[in-house]
């Protein structure tokens, strides 16, 4: 959760300068919310409280979205392709023609998902003074787990759409195959946020130090929206968006288990690699793990566990019979 890091990071940075700078340093450091809603130049609306540079990156920021997202269609696809060597052999090939109004149903999930990938790329970028800045030189937002998950589901979902509309039985297949992993990690997202970030008294600090800005920006009601959009979209694409009779056959737990194992450890790879360019993890408590390598494997095993768990879930809920 990108402004959460942020946040928790610059509490973090804080708290340490207490301990170990002098008088004059404290002062300074105890402004450091305060000048984040203070003006740097002349210019309308939010820009003013932005130098060049951090305009600039902010502009480099929304590039890499669009660079990215087309590297992530093919990694869709990579991972279905990965799923499907998981179904058994005897799969059987069912019929696929799509009822008029589940197609409406998933022409509105697509929309939904689009549109909450698209806001996402619309954040303000952040100020230097936050340490999330340095975190992101090198990859952006893609470094951050929400960004996977917005652009996973905005991917599923149209191509679910364009599957049944088209009643391409190949893609049918894989987007059937992949809805539990992508299901469980919008669930994962959203239930994540509001457990460990929306109550953070860091991050309400810096919900209420933007706020003061003039114009204000909500970041609260903004990470709101990012988030809550995920689980509902899950539950809605494998509960009533997709056939049920199909998804027996196109869905393989145990090869989702895996993907959940193997995406933590590319994700926890990717954060490890960009820490080693940059200097800096995209979550702080990252840093209390260390080079302690039972500590990371409990880590990795814990978020897998997590994610798992959702899957079964959604698992549970391709089990009921058809609406």
């Amino acid at each position: 959760v990108r402004q959460h890091s942020a946040a928790e990071s610059l509490g973090r940075r804080r708290t340490s300068d207490s301990h170990n700078n002098n008088n004059n340093d404290n002062n300074n450091d105890n402004n450091t919310m305060g000048s984040l809603q203070k003006p740097l130049v002349q210019a309308p609306g939010w820009q003013k409280y932005y130098t060049d540079e951090e305009l600039l990156f902010g502009r480099w920021l929304l590039k890499a979205d669009v660079v990215g997202t087309p590297l992530f269609v093919g990694f869709y696809f990579f991972l279905g392709s990965l799923l499907e060597q998981t179904l058994p052999e005897e799969h059987a090939v069912l019929a696929r023609s799509t009822p008029t109004p589940v197609l409406y149903l998933q022409g509105l999930l697509a929309v939904v998902a689009c549109a909450v990938f698209f806001y996402s790329t619309q954040a303000l970028p952040p100020n230097a003074e936050v340490p999330g800045y340095r975190a992101q030189q090198k990859i952006g937002h893609w470094l951050f787990l929400t960004q996977h998950c917005l652009v996973f589901q905005a991917i599923h979902l149209n191509l679910s759409l364009l599957a049944s509309a088209a009643e391409l039985e190949s893609l049918q297949r894989l987007t059937d195959g992949l809805s539990l992993f992508v299901g469980a990690l919008g669930c994962f997202v959203t239930v994540q946020y509001f457990a460990l970030v929306h109550r953070h008294p860091v991050f309400k600090e810096l919900c209420a130090t933007l706020a003061q800005r003039s114009p204000p920006y909500d970041l609260s009601k903004k990470m709101i929206a990012l988030h809550v959009p995920a689980l509902p979209l899950a539950f809605m694409d494998i509960g009533f968006a997709k056939s049920h009779q199909e998804l027996a056959t196109d869905i393989s737990i145990a090869g989702t288990a895996w993907m959940c194992l193997g995406y933590v450890c590319f994700y926890v790879t990717l954060m490890a690699a960009n820490h080693r360019a940059t200097g800096e993890w995209p979550y702080v408590f990252l840093e209390d793990l260390g080079g302690s390598l039972p500590k990371w494997a409990a880590f990795i095993a814990a978020q897998t566990v997590i994610l798992y768990v959702f899957g079964i879930i959604l698992f549970g809920v391709s089990r009921l019979p058809d609406s």
